[in-house]
């Protein structure tokens, strides 16, 4: 139900633009963690501006979500306080909740207000799903994302299913996907995120397994680095996947750079895309019809010239700068060097 009480000409239009932000994430709220069957809004717009969204849903402990990401308030509380106002929420489990908005004084307020500079800051924010099965290791990558600037957490997901529903719902700009919550073929996956949201850029954290980067980055990921990588390089590499930049471990958030594989040989370049394909030194002789020390020199010779820290990070690298390419035709045993 919605009631509007006044009228807003006159105020501010940024203020009008944070109030209906607020808004927007209320309801937002409401709809993803309520379960409510009815909902109030009420606008009401005199010499203050009030908003009131309430609820008949499961409620909340307030002290713990203020705690907690996924929820919005800080959002909301952040917008509240540069629009010089102030926001009470009011819930418990199972009675619902009532959250209030108050601008006193808004057409008092100069066309140049403060939420003015308040959306200036938020434009071009990312907004952001992680998706990690350990609780412990989500809230870490959600800490990351709300302390880097201009980035915010819409959604977190611990379960492959939910993240695709999640993904389908709020549509973020990117998705931060641990390769531990994938299984089986990733490339499922990541077609049905695809198909939720088209416009959603995936980042993937990769937990170390041996040519698990290449994979993903075959798979069709957007970028892939470490679980190791500090905050500053996961930051830019959350931005930089959001550009369009395709980002590797070694090379996070910066752009590739062309033609690393001009002093590799065609037999190195054969050898890499066995590597990049998962082969062991084994199977790469049986192929090539090489003895395994043999591969197991050249593979070597490839990580040197790659610069890169070790065979899986050579195949990310390869299949980053496009060396290695997907197979065309179905049935195709191993990817193919370009060129070759």
């Amino acid at each position: 139900m919605l009631e509007v009480k006044g009228d807003a000409d006159g105020i501010p239009a940024a203020t009008q633009r944070g109030a209906f932000r607020i808004l927007q994430e209320g309801l937002m709220n409401t709809r993803l963690h309520s379960g409510a069957t009815q909902v109030r809004v009420k606008i009401s717009v005199h010499r203050d501006l009030e908003l009131l969204v309430e609820d008949d849903g499961c409620g909340f402990d307030v002290a713990e979500a203020g705690r907690a990401h996924g929820l919005g308030l800080r959002h909301m509380r952040d917008r509240t306080q540069a629009l010089g106002g102030f926001l009470t929420v009011d819930s418990s489990p199972g009675k619902g909740t009532s959250l209030r908005l108050t601008v006193p004084g808004v057409r008092e307020q100069p066309r140049t207000a403060p939420a003015a500079r308040a959306e200036a800051e938020t434009e071009g924010t990312l907004r952001v799903i992680v998706a990690e099965s350990s609780p412990l290791l989500r809230a870490g990558l959600c800490r990351m994302v709300e302390q880097a600037p201009q980035m915010r957490i819409v959604g977190e997901s611990a379960s492959a299913e939910q993240l695709r529903r999640e993904v389908g719902r709020l549509h973020p700009d990117v998705v931060v996907l641990s390769t531990a919550l994938v299984e089986g073929d990733p490339r499922t996956l990541l077609g049905d995120l695809r198909d939720g949201s088209p416009s959603s850029y995936v980042l993937a954290i990769s937990e170390g397994a041996p040519g698990g980067e290449a994979e993903m980055l075959l798979a069709g990921v957007d970028g892939v680095v470490p679980s190791a990588v500090d905050e500053e390089g996961f930051a830019r590499a959350v931005r930089a996947v959001a550009e369009g930049t395709r980002v590797f471990p070694g090379n996070e958030g910066q752009a590739a750079e062309p033609g690393p594989h001009e002093g590799l040989s065609e037999r190195e370049r054969s050898v890499l895309a066995l590597v990049a394909a998962g082969r062991t030194n084994a199977d790469i002789g049986k192929s090539l019809y090489l003895a395994t020390k043999t591969v197991e020199r050249q593979v070597a010779t490839i990580v040197r010239k790659l610069n890169a820290r070790n065979r899986s990070h050579a195949a990310a690298i390869a299949v980053a700068h496009r060396i290695v390419q997907l197979p065309v035709e179905e049935g195709t045993e191993t990817p193919l060097a370009s060129g070759v």
